[in-house]
């Protein structure tokens, strides 16, 4: 089974203590994630994202920064074993005492059934995917080939699920498409 990786609702947003270096590496101007720079590491973040009255407030061992990309802790960035499988960036979540980690997937594959697979069309993102399992062998975590500059979804295997049962991971949500209210979560 392949999921599509995201964060339990219920669980702490992050956004940079700066408005432009938020700007900046979301690509709110250019339309393209820019990866923080050496110096600019690490960036500090803060709890919120938005004006909802209600933010989420659980710390686990993943959370959102700036509504779509994933920061890992370090935790879990040993026991899923990423930096074999993308790039990490040191980020300071302010009132945590553990580094977390923004995390760019280096692999990328291939594997869509692009006659079977459903697309929400608007946000270029995949709703429904069917893939293509002899392509993704043994990776773990992944991205497609059209998502490259802003990884706005991260597929994972049944083996990513087994490691995060396995370390008692907390905040990991699990999804078979986009609309699946009720995904798995650790």
């Amino acid at each position: 089974m392949i999921y599509l990786l995201g964060v339990d609702t219920q669980y702490v947003m992050y956004m940079t203590e700066d408005e432009e270096l938020e700007y900046e590496l979301t690509g709110l101007f250019t339309g393209e994630v820019q990866l923080p720079s050496p110096e600019q590491l690490p960036v500090r973040l803060v709890p919120g994202y938005g004006d909802a009255k209600k933010q989420p407030d659980k710390q686990g061992d993943i959370h959102k920064f700036s509504a779509a990309q994933l920061l890992f802790s370090k935790k879990a960035v040993d026991a899923l074993g990423l930096e074999e499988y993308g790039d990490l960036y040191p980020m300071y979540l302010v009132e945590r005492d553990e580094t977390f980690y923004w995390f760019w997937s280096t692999v990328v594959i291939d594997c869509l059934d692009h006659d079977k697979t459903i697309w929400a069309t608007k946000l270029k993102l995949v709703d429904e995917p069917v893939f293509d399992d002899e392509k993704i062998e043994d990776t773990l975590i992944f991205t497609l080939p059209h998502d490259q500059k802003d990884q706005m979804q991260y597929f994972v295997t049944e083996r990513f699920k087994e490691l995060v049962v396995k370390a008692k991971l907390k905040g990991i949500a699990l999804k078979t498409g986009l609309r699946n209210f009720e995904p798995w979560v650790s």
